[in-house]
């Protein structure tokens, strides 16, 4: 006779446990690259004077969540001890970064510009491609922008992305020999710096006499470890209005400390970008802001689940609609004018655009960020 062996789901799961990506994804969190322009995680680290954060805050980031036995505290921790950019404390319940948070970072110096890339690649399986140049910190995916005052506000992925190394030397490896993807012409790279001057040599001259010179309006949006690229013209965009019916309130109960951007991926990967995702603080509740009718519609039928929970929708009509949408519509304003890095995952220090949807770092990618629940 044949013996049947039941192994509990507790421990296969915990084999399923990958402790180099745990790592990998929790010293993202703590990075240069993410953690100057988030301010949820700033504002975690500045809460101890040590500067640690618990581990069970990091365990409700959906990426880490999803990768760790549903956010297993012991299985984060025990993956965390190999680091060399980290430091737990004694309970081995708190983690923090080594060295100081720089007050501003640029990643321009040690980011490549890399065409030819399959848009239909995971931002993950980009990041893999280019390690074998060096240590990859970000990859930040781009987009086409529909024309302006088109109905059709869908944005396409580009065939490129910013890749960011973690010294230059690395970058120069992957210049002088451009690597080919698989079914792929061989890439066209250059440094991100070169890329901009070359964008920036592309667009046609304003004439100065009838508008004053302004200064360069690169902006970067979010898409996880990726993030994308928004804008790529001179004008500040216009905010356009949100249309009638886009305006979701998720009235599944959530966790209180759930998080904009998971909520935001889970959307993204299960149905389609939204525009935006703000929690209204004082009722502790999440509206989804919608490129179009359809997109809301398309999001409302989608079968997505977050915490285990199925995510449920409510159309708004009339007065909450509107207060909602305006509310949305000031914070698009305030971060045109202001600048930095907001939500989900724009450039540091530089203008972000809410002028329509945008594109892990992050948390379930990521990443710019700014108060939370904003987007």
């Amino acid at each position: 006779s044949q013996s049947v062996w039941f192994v509990p789901n507790q421990y296969i799961s915990k084999t399923m446990a990958d402790p180099a990506k745990i790592l990998k994804q929790v010293e993202f969190y703590f990075s240069d690259s993410n953690v100057v322009g988030d301010k949820y995680l700033k504002q975690q680290i500045g809460q101890h004077p040590d500067g640690f954060v618990a581990i069970s805050v990091l365990a409700t980031f959906n990426k880490l969540k999803n990768m760790s036995n549903d956010g297993d505290i012991a299985t984060i921790a025990s993956a965390l001890e190999k680091s060399d950019e980290l430091a737990l404390d004694e309970t081995k319940k708190m983690v923090k970064r080594l060295k100081p948070i720089p007050e501003t970072y640029d990643p321009v110096p040690t980011s490549i510009y890399a065409k030819n890339v399959p848009t239909d690649a995971k931002t993950e399986d980009i990041q893999e491609f280019f390690e074998k140049f060096g240590k990859v910190r970000m990859v930040k995916r781009r987009f086409h922008l529909p024309p302006k005052g088109s109905k059709d506000k869908k944005r396409d992925l580009k065939p490129s992305v910013f890749v960011e190394f973690a010294t230059k030397e690395e970058c120069e490896k992957v210049l002088a020999d451009p690597p080919t993807w698989e079914g792929q012409e061989k890439m066209e790279v250059m440094m991100r710096a070169d890329h901009v001057e070359f964008d920036n040599r592309k667009k046609p001259k304003k004439d100065a006499a009838k508008e004053p010179a302004k200064e360069e309006n690169k902006q970067d949006g979010e898409e996880g470890e990726g993030e994308a690229e928004a804008v790529e013209e001179d004008a500040e965009p216009e905010i356009r209005p949100i249309p009638e019916g886009c305006v979701l309130k998720i009235t599944t109960e959530l966790d209180e400390k759930t998080f904009w951007r998971d909520i935001k991926n889970v959307i993204q990967e299960g149905a389609v970008l939204p525009r935006s995702v703000n929690k209204q603080e004082e009722e502790g509740w999440f509206a989804v802001i919608c490129n179009s009718k359809e997109d809301a519609e398309t999001i409302s039928k989608a079968d997505l689940k977050l915490q285990d929970k199925k995510l449920q929708f409510e159309t708004l009509t009339g007065d909450a609609e509107k207060a909602v949408g305006d509310a949305a519509l000031e914070t698009f304003k305030k971060f045109n004018q202001k600048g930095g890095r907001g939500g989900g995952r724009g450039g540091r220090g530089q203008k972000r655009s809410f002028s329509g949807g945008r594109g892990r770092g992050g948390r379930g990618r990521g990443r710019g960020r700014a108060k939370r629940g904003r987007h």
